[in-house]
């Protein structure tokens, strides 16, 4: 009765995870997450795997229901927000070690402050991907 509990519960826990591993996984906009998982919605029909098309097809219905650019926009400048933040604090501890010359710090923070930088890099490329697509879709 436990085990069957458990795996029960952990079946749950799978599904509703999948369903937001589908929603956010490629596409910067609504509309290309919407096409990302039609296209993988297409080779599980194709392979008739009814797990995954049932997952799929849950996936598709919640970007249908809640996705909004709006919304999506807000996600990607409040990730650039945070990252420059955290850029500007690194920087700021890299500056402190440096007048109080001690190397051991510098170097950690350093290595630190290129991690931060370039995760901002990641951040803003994903927001000029997201407005390069958006503007794609609006002059369709």
């Amino acid at each position: 009765m436990k085990i069957t509990l458990i795996k029960f519960v952990i079946a749950v826990v799978c599904f509703f995870s999948s369903l937001n591993i589908y929603a956010a996984e490629d596409g910067y906009t609504c509309a290309s997450k919407k096409a990302v998982l039609a296209k993988k919605l297409d080779y599980a029909k194709q392979a008739n795997n009814q797990y995954e098309i049932a997952h799929l097809v849950t996936a598709l219905n919640t970007i249908d229901s809640h996705c909004s650019n709006v919304e999506l926009e807000k996600k990607y400048l409040d990730n650039v927000s945070k990252k420059v933040k955290e850029v500007a604090k690194y920087q700021k501890q890299l500056n402190e070690a440096k007048i109080n010359k001690n190397e051991k710090k510098i170097i950690k923070k350093q290595h630190k402050l290129q991690e931060k930088q370039a995760e901002l890099d990641t951040a803003k490329a994903e927001l000029a991907n997201f407005y390069k697509l958006l503007q794609l879709e609006q002059a369709k």
